[in-house]
């Protein structure tokens, strides 16, 4: 049984600390997220991976892989899934808005954004079981299996049909058309 964090709170907390919803400092998000972990016991390092593993699969959705096509000029389900974890990693209010309307992003994208995609050095994925490993001082393969197969969920439609896109998502079109 995975054990459980504490609460949402808790979560977004940490994830605030971390990585500060600052897109200015993706590449410093891992390092610092494992820092915050480890002051956790391993139990709720474990109960923090498995609230982060369903938030991402909870935005595993076509209107969001659309929406980091378009941000990232293409993506694969790879930078789908690094997409995600970068915008867990801007907070728990990007994170909602953007499951409310992924055009959202374009206020996101307006203050941050990189030719090399917003999404490029978010792996953060991993952090909780290198903060688990240094708590435990356990190896990696013993770290509890958390994440079951994702849904197969594929971006429909044609991503490079510029006016489907313009109409989908006006303000992020309007934006990344400027750049």
């Amino acid at each position: 049984m995975i054990p459980a964090l504490q609460d949402d709170e808790t979560f977004w907390r940490i994830i605030q600390a971390a990585c500060m919803s600052d897109a200015s400092s993706v590449e410093r998000w891992n390092a610092r997220l494992v820092d915050e972990l480890a002051a956790l016991p391993a139990k709720a390092i474990i109960g923090w991976d498995a609230r982060f593993h369903a938030l991402a699969e909870r935005a595993h959705r076509t209107d969001l892989w659309a929406a980091a096509h378009l941000i990232n000029g293409g993506t694969t389900a790879v930078g789908f899934f690094e997409f995600r974890c970068w915008l867990i990693g801007m907070g728990s209010q990007v994170y909602a808005a953007a499951l409310s309307d992924p055009d959202s992003l374009a206020d996101v994208v307006r203050a941050s954004w990189d030719p090399r995609g917003i999404d490029a050095e978010a792996k953060i994925d991993g952090a909780a079981r290198q903060a688990w490993m240094n708590v435990t001082g356990g190896a990696s393969n013993d770290y509890p299996a958390l994440v079951a197969a994702p849904k197969h969920v594929e971006a429909v439609g044609d991503l490079d049909d510029t006016q489907r896109m313009e109409r989908q998502f006006p303000r992020l079109f309007s934006i990344l058309a400027q750049t």
